[in-house]
């Protein structure tokens, strides 16, 4: 008797399987799916693609080493390949992006600041120090630590996501054009515009960048040096009276900015408990 249930039981099994199976190419095959980037993506399709990614690039991203990226040199190394690669999607404060990007699904997430934005941010830390304060909490002595393992983790996805892409998002792999020197570099300057980085502070890379520094790279993988690689370009800058003092522009903005980022993580704890900004979710460079 026991050995007749338990094949009874395993045939069950394998014929839900098999079922399953079957209504799975059925659905695959029939052309119910739309594909369309057009299409509105559903809650259970989106959870699936970004519950799998995120598992996927935390694996593969965890044990990078991540240099120093708030340095201004390579902030500005940094801008050099954002504007040639990067800017139609994510666009550049004071100037948006490309109308494209809004119709890309999943659409590419904007790196920039507007005012709004930061006024909405500083608002934010206003209340949570405002709740902290009246629950006698005041600031948590973890706070940095915190905020500092939560910036090494964002900072090895980012470039793991940079390097070789992520699939079905539009995101390309710039692994194969770019060493990994100037893909951390990208890193950098994305992280300088995401801490707010003002319409002026990016003018004065602009105004203080050689043009030509932009066309080191073609798409093809090929690279072909104008008037010196984007190094070289960097390094003579960085002698001019100009850059320097845009330089200093810049770098005025970064203290200000790490307030930001303990706010951006207060954010990301509050999102754990169901709390976070809607108006601001996605930080991420995919």
């Amino acid at each position: 008797m026991k050995g007749s249930r338990a094949l009874t039981i395993i045939g069950t099994v394998v014929v839900c399987l098999v079922v399953a199976a079957g209504a799975i190419w059925l659905f695959m095959v029939s052309g119910t799916f739309d594909v369309a980037a057009s299409a509105p993506t559903s809650g259970l399709e989106r959870w699936v693609l970004n519950t799998v990614r995120s598992h996927s690039i935390e694996r593969r991203a965890k044990n990078l080493t991540v240099p120093d990226l708030d340095d201004t040199a390579r902030i500005r190394k940094g801008f050099i390949h954002y504007r040639e690669s990067c800017v139609d999607c994510h666009g550049v404060p004071g100037k948006g992006r490309e109308e494209f990007a809004s119709d890309m699904n999943p659409v590419p997430p904007r790196f920039f600041r507007t005012p709004e934005d930061l006024a909405r941010l500083r608002a934010r830390r206003q209340q949570m120090e405002a709740r902290s304060a009246e629950a006698g909490e005041g600031r948590r002595s973890g706070g940095g630590a915190d905020r500092e393992a939560h910036e090494m983790r964002e900072n090895q996805h980012n470039f793991w996501k940079v390097k070789y892409g992520v699939e079905m998002t539009g995101m390309p792999a710039f692994g194969g054009s770019h060493s990994d020197a100037e893909i951390w570099d990208m890193v950098a300057f994305v992280n300088r515009l995401r801490r707010g980085m003002t319409a002026a502070q990016y003018d004065s890379l602009v105004a203080t960048t050689p043009a030509e520094s932009s066309e080191e790279h073609e798409h093809d993988g090929q690279q072909l040096p104008r008037e010196g690689t984007a190094h070289e370009h960097s390094e003579r800058a960085t002698q001019d009276p100009v850059v320097v003092a845009a330089d200093h522009h810049l770098e005025a903005g970064l203290d200000e900015g790490m307030a930001e980022v303990d706010l951006f993580l207060a954010r990301a704890r509050d999102a754990d408990r169901g709390d976070a900004d809607p108006g601001l979710a996605t930080e991420h460079l995919v």
